[in-house]
């Protein structure tokens, strides 16, 4: 089993953003097949950063020349290995000091088995780089080939990516990665997932955005990531709920809409309705079916902040069934809510109408006739 060290260098500076986010990847997760450690995570100390990434970039490309065919390089591997004083993993301390004190069988164990390290972190740096297909498949094919633990690193340190603001502009090429790596990929997201909404707090303001990219990575695993996702639906914690909402809307998975049907027609909490009415107005491929569960919704809610997320997404997802609904609407004594329904009606029909009169002369004088227009 691979457990990174607590080892770290001295402080030389501050680095990049990229290579910030490639230093917590590699300093924050250890590869292991157990759960309990996918989300162990560190302090990571910016001031170390720079002489850090130097010494574990040295580090690395020692255990590469440990696999060298050739002797001389395979000695000079091992004086830099010393030189170094370095270890990654917990266990790279036991190896090398087999290479440097154990019988020339151990010696040999030792060897391979560190140039194997080495080339295992060597190829988890490249998903801290710019995204090339080619290149990011080639080397999660190579990590999943590589043998013990290679799964389970590769894994753990794209979730990390994963989790890393810094990584957003990849976050769905990071997301297929993970799709591509399998059961490991699943099982150990779902673990994460249930371990971070047992964490969510009940409080307004609160850092969803983990919750909700692991939401989606399980999302994107299709059937197999669905139960998740449902066991996740019905926790306890209403922020858990929101975010499953707007990881469904997210997704464009009409696939999950009973999920956001149930929440919109019996959730608690306000918050957790509204959301759902947002991510339905993404479901528009589901619209027959999800259209007029909105009107339903729409006669019957009675908080003005989920009324108003259920008229939008009556016009984003472009339910023209309901425009009689929404000219009944834009006659309530609210302004706010008026307004909100004439929104709706402009991304229906694309007319630039302002005004209640307005809208009732269209409906009045044009409206049958577009109607039919819209439906041959």
């Amino acid at each position: 089993m691979l457990r990174e060290t607590r080892d770290q260098g001295r402080s030389a500076g501050i680095a990049g953003p990229l290579l910030l986010g490639a230093l917590i990847v590699l300093s924050s997760c250890g590869p292991t097949p157990r759960r309990s450690d996918a989300t162990t995570t560190r302090p990571i100390d910016p001031g170390i950063f720079v002489e850090y990434t130097k010494v574990l970039d040295a580090y690395i490309k020692a255990l590469l020349l440990l696999g060298s065919d050739n002797p001389a390089d395979r000695a000079e591997a091992k004086r830099k290995l010393d030189a170094l004083g370095f270890a990654y993993f917990a266990e790279d301390r036991m190896f090398l000091e087999k290479l440097r004190t154990g019988t020339p069988d151990d010696m040999e164990v030792a060897r391979r088995e560190l140039a194997r390290r080495g080339r295992m972190l060597d190829l988890i740096l490249v998903f801290t780089r710019p995204y090339a297909q080619a290149t990011w498949d080639h080397a999660r094919r190579e990590l999943l080939a590589i043998g013990e633990g290679g799964p389970e690193f590769l894994t753990i340190s794209l979730l990390k990516i994963l989790l890393n603001g810094q990584f957003r502009p990849v976050w769905s090429h990071i997301r297929f990665q993970l799709v591509e790596i399998g059961t490991v990929a699943r099982e150990t997201t779902a673990a994460l997932a249930k371990e971070r909404a047992d964490a969510t707090p009940e409080t307004p303001i609160w850092k969803q955005e983990d919750l909700v990219q692991l939401l989606l990575v399980l999302i994107s695993f299709g059937a197999e990531g669905r139960p998740a996702v449902a066991e996740l639906a019905k926790h306890r914690v209403w922020n858990v709920r929101k975010a499953v909402a707007r990881a469904v809307g997210e997704a464009v998975d009409p696939a999950l809409a009973e999920i956001l049907v149930g929440y919109l027609k019996g959730d608690p909490e306000w918050q957790v309705k509204a959301a759902a009415a947002e991510a339905i107005g993404r479901l528009r491929p589901a619209r027959r079916t999800l259209g007029p569960v909105l009107v339903e919704r729409m006669k019957a809610e009675r908080d003005r902040f989920v009324l108003h997320a259920i008229l939008r997404a009556i016009g984003e997802i472009r339910y023209l069934d309901a425009i009689p609904d929404l000219m009944n609407a834009i006659q309530v004594p609210n302004y706010d809510t008026a307004q909100v329904a004439m929104e709706a009606l402009y991304f229906l029909t694309g007319k630039r109408l302002t005004t209640v009169p307005q809208w009732q002369r269209w409906y009045r004088d044009e409206y049958p006739a577009w109607i039919k227009e819209q439906r041959p």
